[in-house]
């Protein structure tokens, strides 16, 4: 279902006829700090190269929306900006992640070309082209797209070409239509809601100047997935599947789990979930102040209690793929009251702000509409905090205002049955296995991706204890990411990439 304002940001077909190269070149700087970041070495501009290069983006640059959540300011499709954000340890959505990833490959030598695609499920709503790009690198052995913004797609390239794969147990597929078009599938993935793309591989942009109407859509608009859902990160692990925090809950996504899905941990403190954050997802977010991350965990505990349980949470995967369907009153009740915070933000002081994010949507919605619409109050804040005081009292005497946060069961024991997951050692990353495809190719067979080192924590390591991880180990569980040596691609050291 497309949303309302779509039909204002439609690409349905780029201005360029055919592939049109893109042509940019980062500063060495930039590419050094970027390669730093996916801990690699400079490469040829190969197949094999561009596996590694997507294995680690995947892995280590966040598919993530916190900056949108804050109501920090449109970030500008300027290639070098975008690569500045992901060099200094943060992601985005596919517009940011698609416009950084092109401008590296270029840098290296590689041949890219953009294109126009919808993620939707089949039939493909007209109005919701241009709500996704798709790039494509040209190389001898033909045409490969390497999705840094899909949050949940492959991790090695795949050919233009009608074939079926399994790649770490997930399946995809790809099929040509008529005109250019063709279509990539997760046919029974059951692990998220991104059923795939369309893309017009007719025709072609040099820039990104095209999508700056769904990229504006994305980032500001009410009917935005990406604003009404909740906070999320997604990281696309080697061997271990999808990675998901919604709000504070956890989540680990692979075919081998029963039902696709399987809780890790609900984060109930704010030590706790930046904690997540930095360790699972590799995240410090040092670019953050202290009053940005107090409302970060005022907004992601809100969403936590209004979205209630993580059924609701998986209708609202982001990033405009599959539309939020039927979520609780207090869903709207926490938008419509968060507009009316921001509407009078220079009224209402930031203690005030966090009292209300406090409460339950229904209630800060009440308040804030009666301070709108009352005449005289000299104090909006004091305002606030009165009537913030008169509903927790109201809750105590009635013994039924505030719903606790679910605390979720891990669901096994770390001791007996071993652990589900860990944060990756800062240099033990894991190769990536080649998937299996029904057709021939360069791929490679699959391996089973484990590798044999002791886990470590990238906040253990940060801060100097790595001697006591118990907790962490409690928490997360101690799933192997492998040895120093084995790096993403093959072969495992990164130097034997380097152009001769």
């Amino acid at each position: 279902m497309a949303a309302p304002g779509m039909e204002l940001c439609t690409v349905r077909h780029c201005k360029q006829e055919g592939q049109v190269y893109l042509q940019r070149s980062l500063p060495e700087a930039l590419v050094d700090a970027y390669l730093g970041r996916l801990q690699l070495c400079r490469c040829a501009p190969t197949l094999e190269s561009l596996q590694s290069l997507l294995a680690a983006h995947v892995d280590r640059v966040i598919y993530e929306n916190l900056d949108l959540q804050l109501r920090r300011p449109l970030p500008p499709l300027c290639f070098e900006e975008s690569v500045k954000r992901v060099a200094k340890g943060r992601g985005g959505y596919c517009f940011l992640l698609v416009d950084a990833f092109a401008a590296l490959l270029c840098s290296l030598g590689f041949q890219v070309s953009l294109h126009t695609a919808t993620c939707s499920p089949v039939p493909e709503p007209e109005v919701k082209w241009g709500d996704h790009v798709v790039l494509v690198v040209h190389l001898p052995e033909g045409p490969f797209i390497a999705d840094v913004g899909l949050g949940e797609g492959p991790r090695w390239p795949f050919k233009v070409e009608n074939a079926s794969w399994t790649e770490d147990g997930f399946q995809f597929a790809m099929t040509s239509r008529s005109g250019g078009e063709w279509r990539f599938d997760n046919p029974v993935n059951a692990t998220g809601t991104m059923t795939g793309f369309a893309f017009d591989f007719g025709t072609s942009t040099d820039g990104f100047d095209e999508f700056l109407r769904f990229h504006d859509f994305f980032w500001n608009s009410k009917e935005s997935s990406y604003v009404k859902g909740p906070v999320f990160l997604h990281r696309k692990t080697t061997g271990r599947g999808l990675l998901s925090l919604f709000a504070c809950t956890l989540r680990r996504s692979h075919p081998e789990v029963s039902g696709g899905k399987e809780i890790l941990q609900v984060a109930t403190t704010k030590e706790e979930w930046f904690k997540i954050v930095e360790d699972v997802f590799l995240m410090t977010l040092d670019d953050l102040d202290d009053e940005e991350k107090d409302r970060l965990w005022d907004i992601v505990q809100m969403q936590h209690q209004s979205f209630v349980n993580v059924s609701i949470l998986d209708q609202a995967v982001p990033g405009g793929l599959v539309e939020i369907g039927a979520v609780e009153p207090d869903v709207a009740a926490q938008q419509q009251a968060e507009d009316l915070m921001s509407e009078m933000s220079d009224k209402i002081d930031a203690s005030a702000t966090r009292q209300l994010r406090g409460l339950e949507p229904t209630e800060a919605l009440a308040i804030l509409t009666e301070l709108r619409h009352a005449d005289g109050i000299r104090n909006p804040s004091a305002f606030i905090m009165s009537a913030v005081k008169r509903c927790n009292n109201q809750g105590r005497s009635s013994g039924s205002r505030r719903r606790d946060p679910p605390r979720l069961q891990q669901g096994w024991d770390a001791e007996t049955e071993g652990c589900r997951v860990a944060p990756p050692k800062a240099c033990g990353l894991i190769p990536p296995e080649s998937p299996r495809r029904s057709t021939t190719g360069p791929h490679a067979e699959e391996d089973d991706g484990y590798g044999g080192d002791d886990y470590e924590s990238h906040s253990d390591r940060r801060h100097g204890n790595s001697q006591d991880r118990s907790r962490d180990n409690r928490v997360y569980g101690s799933y192997d990411y492998g040895s120093d040596s084995d790096r993403y691609g093959s072969p495992s050291d990164p130097r034997a990439l380097l152009d001769p």
